[in-house]
Order: structure tokens, then sequence, then C-alpha cells
């Protein structure tokens, strides 16, 4: 029996036009750990996203910095090489919370 991860049909209309490779693979890690476990934060470290994705740790550093200046992340721990604390918006499977996850973050900073 196989199982599956579902991803936003947004994400894949609008949003994952707008990323690189590093980033989408990246993202696709992030949906995969977080929303195929029915969460939507989770720790994940380099070594981790490395064996998803089979990107290099410099690839996962700047797949990562991208995703969090376009607001589809937010990460606690956002040094190199360091288990962060990964967050997807609010409201992930809705466009309008990039919106609003964008402006929470802007308050928080």
């Amino acid at each position: 029996m196989y199982t599956y991860t579902q991803v936003p049909n947004f994400f894949l209309e609008e949003q994952a036009k707008t990323l690189g490779e590093a980033e989408l693979r990246v993202y696709l890690c992030i949906i995969r750990k977080t929303l195929g476990f029915h969460k939507d934060k989770d720790f994940l470290s380099y070594s981790q996203i490395q064996q998803m994705s089979g990107l290099t740790a410099k690839s996962i550093r700047r797949g990562l910095k991208g995703l969090a200046e376009k607001g589809l992340i937010h990460r606690s721990n956002p040094r190199y090489h360091q288990t962060q604390l990964v967050t997807l918006p609010p409201d992930f499977f809705l466009p309008e919370a990039l919106t609003n996850f964008n402006a929470e973050l802007a308050i928080e900073e």
C-alpha cells in the first residue's frame, strides 16, 4: 500500500512557478515532514533535508532563506547547519493565508 502527502493546489498553480530548484525541493521536503504527518510545523535538520532532496548544504541554506523571504515558511533558528523549527503559514490551504502570515511576521520582528 502506498501513502501520499497532499499538496495544496494553490501552491502548485501559483507558488511553485516562482521558486528556484533548491527552494522547490526544500519546500516539498517541508510539506512532506509537516502536512504529511498532519502538522503545521516540525523540527528539521539539514541532514534530513539532504537525504530527502539530494541537495548540498549550500543549496539547502539558499532554499530555506528564499522560502523564508517569500513568506512561505518561518524558521525559528535560521543559523547555518542548525536544526530548525519550520512553520507553515496558518490556514496553509488558503491563498490569502500567505498575505496574513507575512503581515503577522512583520509585526513580530
